[in-house]
């Protein structure tokens, strides 16, 4: 798979990136990934590694090697490996080891990297609030994924959990990030 043609652009409150990404069968089409992200939110110093860390699980079930026209940060690529590792502990029969490669590769010396900031799936149920709560855990972004636990559909029910975890964060001190999770299917 090559991930190539990688951009990026604000609009409104939102950061786009999009990337073509094109199996290495010439029969097949190429197809547009959009990844779209709020504003506040820091994109990342590599424009690849979104879309490195979304196509790693499909080609490792293809066994395709993934190609990244694009800049990719040294310690993702320094991780690859282990990150397939844990895949392949999850789904041993049907994840392959693949070879990623980046045409850049970019590094980030000490003076520019950030303190890390630890996230957390929140749902709002007990497993997420025993995380939050855990005084082990230095949580400051909550993210809560629409279409996970609750249907796009359900919108009172959505709506309401919404506001819910705005005031939660808010009381917590910690970034409340809201997704959209829409899987299209694409024929592979």
């Amino acid at each position: 798979m090559i991930i190539k043609e990688v951009t990026f652009h604000s609009a409104g409150g939102s950061s786009i990136f999009e990337a073509l990404i094109q199996r290495k069968t010439p029969s097949l089409t190429g197809f547009t990934v959009r990844i779209v992200i709020h504003k506040e939110i820091e994109p990342p110093a590599s424009l690849g590694d979104p879309f490195l860390a979304a196509c790693l699980v499909p080609c490792m079930f293809l066994n395709e090697s993934l190609e990244v026209e694009a800049p990719v940060s040294s310690q993702l690529l320094a991780g690859i490996n282990h990150i397939q590792g844990i895949f392949r502990n999850w789904h041993p029969k049907t994840l392959n080891r693949i070879q990623a490669t980046a045409t850049k590769i970019t590094t980030v010396d000490a003076a520019q990297k950030q303190p890390l900031n630890s996230a957390c799936f929140f749902s709002g149920g007990v497993d997420s609030w025993y995380s939050v709560l855990n005084p082990h855990n230095e949580i400051g972004t909550l993210v809560t994924v629409k279409g996970f636990d609750i249907s796009y559909a359900d919108v009172s029910i959505w709506s309401e959990l919404a506001q819910s975890n705005r005031q939660i964060a808010q009381s917590s001190f910690t970034f409340l990030l809201i997704c959209h999770f829409i899987l299209i299917a694409i024929a592979i």
